[in-house]
């Protein structure tokens, strides 16, 4: 046998979602000196990003399908239990500026969450006849680093 074949199909994609916020901004100018920032506020600067798995058009989640040989795995988001579970992963990056040097920002944190619901399936691919069983599996993780608690 030259070898086992290997095929892996996807269907979907990915959603980000990238954002920013400069909590109270406050610049003053005086003559002489010219223009001065605020720097006493503690993690003034938050960058927030969200990445989870596409729906199409039907609201059918992202798949992933792999055929090896006599074998058939499908893995897709989302949980058998509940629809409204998804996968997803959220960060905040923070970043102080520094005090004697308004032009020099620093990184202060770094928060995050990962939630995954993946339902994955393993079978037998004998030309579709299902004589043979499939197994059927929910993953779910929560996985929280930095100052998020995981519920």
């Amino acid at each position: 046998m030259p070898g086992i074949p290997l095929r892996i199909n996807s269907g979907g994609g990915l959603n980000f979602h990238i954002g920013f916020d400069y909590k109270d901004l406050v610049f003053a100018y005086a003559q002489g000196s010219g223009f001065s920032f605020d720097t006493s506020q503690r993690d003034p600067l938050t960058l927030h990003a969200v990445a989870s798995f596409a729906r199409d058009a039907n609201g059918q989640p992202t798949t992933l399908d792999a055929n090896l040989g006599l074998f058939l795995a499908q893995v897709k988001d989302g949980s058998d239990q509940n629809s409204a579970l998804r996968s997803q992963f959220d960060v905040t990056f923070k970043v102080d500026v520094d005090a004697t040097n308004p032009n020099l920002v620093r990184p202060d944190g770094l928060d995050g969450q990962a939630d995954v619901y993946l339902q994955a399936t393993a079978a037998f691919n004998l030309n579709n006849q299902n004589q043979f069983p499939s197994f059927t599996s929910d993953f779910e993780m929560h996985w929280g680093f930095g100052t998020f608690n995981p519920q």
